[in-house]
């Protein structure tokens, strides 16, 4: 099974709550070589197989299993740290090598739809906001609210177009990062992890 095309989003919300929040961090960030030796190594320490349903139903119905887990964190606590700062320090650096390639990129479409897209949003938010306050002035002065009150229906029309192209845009940015990293963050795995006390299975 491949734990690094797993989605553990579950499993690290889960284990945040319990009080691992070093865990839960790592195994929900990036994929790769680092979070799968985590992983393996927390389900043995929790006495659960290596899969999202397994260690999930055991953090949830066995209290041991959930000490188990923080007792596995706080034993591997330096070295959970030094490989969290590690993956964002690699983060930054692969989001500076796609933006890199975008502004060097032959197609003019992929070097420019990016700013344009953001340049566009920011000028019509801009836009609205001025004249929102100029509306305010002009209700404040006249005592006649029309000019504000159209306003307010039209910001509910420009948002419900403005979010998807927004979220488009973010969503597109992350996806790419995060499919380049899932490649880039495949280094062996963190030396020296303290296995805990296996948890008896039920």
């Amino acid at each position: 099974m491949n734990l690094s095309s797993v989605d553990w989003g579950p499993v690290a919300g889960q284990l945040m709550r319990l009080g691992a929040p070093l865990l839960g961090t790592l195994i929900g960030g990036v994929p790769g070589a680092v979070a799968a030796s985590v992983i393996g190594s927390l389900a043995t320490a929790i006495g659960a197989d290596p899969t999202p349903e397994s260690i999930s139903d055991k953090l949830q119905n066995d209290p041991g299993a959930a000490q188990a887990a923080r007792d596995f964190e706080a034993d591997n606590r330096e070295r959970l740290e030094i490989e969290i700062e590690r993956t964002k320090r690699v983060q930054i650096e692969q989001a500076n090598v796609s933006l890199r390639a975008e502004i060097t990129a032959g197609d003019r479409f992929q070097r420019w739809a990016r700013p344009f897209n953001m340049w566009v949003l920011g000028a019509v938010t801009g836009s609205y906001g001025f004249c929102c306050v100029a509306a305010a002035i002009v209700t404040m002065a006249t005592k006649d609210p029309t000019a504000l009150t159209h306003l307010v229906a039209l910001g509910a029309t420009l948002v419900t177009v403005l979010v998807p192209c927004g979220a488009v845009a973010g969503v597109t940015a992350w996806q790419q990062t995060k499919e380049n990293l899932a490649g880039v963050v495949q280094r062996p795995p963190p030396a020296g992890l303290v296995p805990g006390k296996p948890a008896k299975r039920k």
